[in-house]
């Protein structure tokens, strides 16, 4: 009886909080995209489905690598998020000549969440920029791993994503056609209805997640 009471709290222990649990105060983190820099950021559109926009904070810079953003978030600001949100963290890392500061970066942060039991979600850095983003596979590799050692660890596949647009010539959401220019209008910023495929996409993996 003992044993099946300890393995039931394990698994407990385990469960993921509720979508609107989560989204009650998370900590959005990045670069331009998580910035609202073309538009609302897909982790705040969804977050305001949950919460006022007062609740959401957010530590993003245009252009900075996730290792220089992660600079700039203490233990202290985590203390009272219900998740930390950085789907476009690590995208200027992968034009580092190395990916060890960045990926030290990420394993502290993931340290410091898992401790704080913080659900987390990540960002795959997508090739927008071929030729020009070195590290983007280990950043990438690195993220899934952290995945796996962390049940509240969610990774949003940009990689296959951006391939399935790229190679169906078109995104189909909603009943409707948007081509690469519509979704991506400067070729690097995500533009609304992008923004808001991907908060659809995000709830979607959350929900799947929570099952």
């Amino acid at each position: 009886m003992s044993t099946n009471l300890s393995v039931a709290m394990t698994e407990m222990s385990k469960s993921r909080p509720s979508i609107p649990s989560i989204m009650q105060r998370p900590l959005i983190v990045g670069a331009s995209v998580s910035a609202d820099w073309k538009a609302k950021s897909p982790g705040k559109l969804l977050a305001l489905r949950y919460t006022e926009e007062s609740q959401i904070r957010t530590v993003a810079f245009g252009g900075k690598s996730g290792r220089e953003v992660l600079k700039k978030v203490s233990d202290d600001s985590l203390s009272d998020r219900t998740a930390v949100i950085g789907l476009d963290l690590f995208f200027w890392d992968a034009m580092m000549k190395t990916p060890d500061e960045s990926l030290h970066a990420l394993n502290t942060l993931m340290t410091v969440v898992k401790a704080k039991q913080i659900p987390i979600i990540l960002g795959e850095v997508p090739n927008l920029l071929p030729g020009f983003q070195p590290q983007a596979a280990r950043l990438n590799e690195a993220m899934h791993k952290a995945a796996q050692g962390y049940h509240a660890c969610t990774v949003v596949p940009f990689t296959s994503m951006l391939f399935q647009i790229l190679r169906e010539g078109a995104l189909h959401y909603n009943g409707l056609r948007y081509g690469l220019k519509e979704l991506i209008p400067d070729g690097l910023h995500i533009g609304s209805i992008a923004s808001q495929y991907i908060a659809d996409t995000l709830y979607d993996m959350l929900l799947t997640d929570n099952r």
